[in-house]
């Protein structure tokens, strides 16, 4: 092959590569009209336009949107303008297992923490109850799924994984899931249950200031005054 046929063939492929990547443009909306859309509303929103976005979201939701992240990001964004209706579609679509696509935990928790900061503890909760198999080692995560749980008042669900972190996980979480727990069952009224709990943790170190200052704080709530002065005094250090 001559110097020139060289040249001319590498041209060639340069100009089919082109040609690929500009049908490829174009012909992208027709193939994907769904990401298209999302797309559009993603450049709204970055431009300050809230409300074109969200119009743009539900359109791209009409055209079956259904990449995580996409739908993650449209909820995020529906929470911050407070468009809840839209938020929720969005959630709904990934819990009804129409999306596919590779996520680690780290990508939930954002969208969870919207959520609940948007007072929706449920819908955080149920959103990481879909992909609870994406972070069963994440001990982080799932003492903050168990404590959305308990705030949604789905206590038997939240004290499953108060439990397993107890037994297993590292000894900080596992410290804050009893606290947590014996909390949740003093809200119950389980009173006995959680003060067991926490002369359990308190056995095991008798200093846990916070355990002493919970311990007073679940025997106030039954009715126990004395005993709830005293384990007040212990946390302050006051005993004699």
């Amino acid at each position: 092959m001559s110097w020139s046929n060289a040249r001319s063939q590498k041209f060639g492929y340069a100009l089919i590569l082109i040609l690929s990547g500009v049908l490829a443009l174009v012909a992208y909306p027709f193939v994907y009209p769904d990401r298209a859309v999302f797309r559009q509303g993603e450049r709204a929103w970055l431009a300050g336009r809230e409300l074109d976005a969200m119009t743009l979201y539900a359109r791209a939701l009409e055209l079956g949107l259904n990449r995580p992240h996409a739908l993650y990001r449209v909820v995020i964004d529906a929470v911050q303008i407070g468009d809840m209706p839209l938020a929720e579609q969005a959630l709904a679509r990934v819990t009804e297992g129409a999306s596919q696509g590779h996520l680690w935990a780290s990508d939930l928790l954002p969208v969870a923490g919207a959520l609940d900061s948007a007072g929706r503890s449920d819908l955080a909760s149920i959103l990481l109850e879909r992909y609870a198999d994406r972070f069963a080692d994440d001990w982080s995560l799932m003492l903050y799924y168990a404590d959305l749980l308990r705030r949604s008042q789905r206590y038997d669900d939240a004290q499953d994984i108060y439990k397993i972190l107890r037994d297993a996980a590292t000894a900080g979480v596992a410290r804050v899931a009893v606290l947590q727990w014996a909390e949740m069952l003093g809200w119950q009224e389980r009173f006995a249950t959680a003060e067991e709990l926490l002369q359990e943790r308190l056995d095991t170190d008798p200093d846990d200031r916070d355990a002493q200052i919970l311990l007073g704080r679940i025997l106030f709530w039954s009715g126990q005054l004395e005993a709830a002065i005293s384990a007040y005094q212990q946390a302050l250090g006051e005993t004699k």
